[in-house]
């Protein structure tokens, strides 16, 4: 019963903190417009399986952060020209002027899409950890075993592919008033810029710590 309790709690919570346009929400949009509703669930399906590791990682609490320093920070300073090689490229690629929207791409590449961008995200495992943090105080909530941990873990991926998976199907539902008021560049610039954005950003944490 209890592990039932962490699992909806977390999920509640995963499917409302991803509502944000991150790069993975943008980037299921975009696939339903340019390619098909399957390779959006694809990528929302990669991105949601980051959160097992992340969640995971934020059980284990500050312990691994302190026990490996020097690895997160190389880790952190190799995602940086990542991110602005992948905004650079959505900036510069030529929109498509065919009135069929691309089908080009496997579920697999779409898998991997959606798990890269998902584990760009650095700030999951803290976000999870201050979560537990609340969790602590609820003996209904407080994680003490490991089925406590597997709901907490599946908890965190199943809301994060149901947000997506919302997502999808909204924009297969308003397809045709999403395409008249949103051109399919405009989506790529606005990915590409936020790679950029996202890069700075990690470059300014990166020289701040």
């Amino acid at each position: 019963m209890k592990t039932a309790c962490i699992f909806l709690v977390t999920f509640v919570i995963s499917f409302l903190g991803s509502v944000h346009p991150g790069p993975v929400n943008l980037s299921v949009i975009q696939a339903v417009l340019r390619k098909n509703f399957y390779a959006a669930l694809w990528i929302g399906l990669g991105g949601a399986m980051v959160e097992i590791p992340y969640g995971y990682l934020a059980l284990q609490g500050v312990q691994f952060v302190e026990r490996y320093p020097s690895w997160l920070k190389s880790l952190q300073l190799l995602v940086i020209p990542v991110l602005f090689l992948l905004g650079i490229a959505a900036l510069l690629r030529k929109p498509n002027t065919q009135q069929e929207l691309p089908q080009s791409g496997t579920p697999r590449w779409a898998f991997a899409k959606g798990l890269f961008l998902s584990f760009l995200n650095g700030q999951l495992p803290l976000y999870w950890f201050a979560i537990l943090l609340n969790y602590q105080a609820y003996h209904w909530l407080k994680v003490q075993s490991g089925w406590h941990e597997l709901g907490f873990v599946m908890g965190a991926s199943l809301g994060a592919f149901a947000l997506q998976f919302s997502y999808a199907k909204l924009a297969l539902r308003y397809e045709n008033q999403l395409l008249k008021h949103i051109k399919i560049e405009w989506m790529e610039r606005i990915i590409g810029l936020l790679f950029i954005a996202v890069g700075l950003w990690q470059t300014f944490l990166y020289w701040w710590n």
